[in-house]
């Protein structure tokens, strides 16, 4: 794993339990959630759903990628690892916790649905951003002359070098 796609991995395993806080703080307009017992089921929540959705992403590669270089393909895959993400924690929220009898409660909807929406944003975010920045940082550097390239048996990855190199050329 690279470096930087370690940055990620902490960033994602860090927007989790914020997206849920602020979820529950949406459903509830505060933090009474906090002494109306629902502590605990989100507590159970986060140390079920967040080892499973980072290994779920994980599995789906997205620590994998150079995001710097990142196309529509790899944008469908973190939209994809969101929808499978937010199934995961449905199912966590509303079936395994209260039927295994971790708690008595089960989670609201509301607060699993909002908890999807935010990690979905919270992963996409940081993963677009690699992109526009380097973008942007392409741009203002303006008219540099580029050498020649010839990219050789790099497969998909090596499309996407060639594809850039081609629009650089282009955008001058």
């Amino acid at each position: 794993m690279r470096l930087r796609n370690r940055y990620l991995l902490l960033s994602d395993a860090v927007s989790m339990p914020v997206a849920v806080a602020l979820a529950y703080s949406v459903r509830f307009e505060g933090l009474s959630w906090l002494i109306d017992g629902q502590h605990d089921v989100a507590a159970w929540f986060l140390a079920v759903s967040v080892p499973g959705r980072l290994l779920l992403f994980w599995l789906l590669g997205l620590y994998r990628r150079l995001w710097a270089l990142a196309s529509v393909a790899d944008l469908e895959r973190v939209l994809a690892a969101a929808l499978l993400g937010g199934g995961f924690s449905l199912f966590v929220g509303l079936v395994l916790l209260s039927g295994v009898g971790l708690t008595v409660q089960r989670m609201p909807i509301s607060v699993l649905a909002l908890d999807a929406l935010f990690v979905a944003v919270a992963i996409t975010a940081p993963r677009l951003a690699f992109r526009f920045f380097k973008r942007h940082a392409e741009r203002r550097q303006g008219g540099r002359q580029l050498p020649l390239a010839l990219v050789v048996g790099a497969g998909a990855a090596g499309q996407m070098v060639a594809r850039e190199l081609m629009a650089q050329t282009r955008s001058g």
